[in-house]
């Protein structure tokens, strides 16, 4: 609880908005690739 619960929330959503885009990116590059 308190500012260290608040933390964890934080930077669980800002790994997961960063995987996201990682994994975006690398669809993009492959996709390139690809052609």
């Amino acid at each position: 609880a308190g500012i260290g619960h608040e933390y964890e929330i934080y930077s669980g959503t800002h790994y997961d908005r960063l995987f996201e885009k990682l994994t975006i990116s690398l669809k993009f590059l492959s996709d390139a690739l690809g052609d």
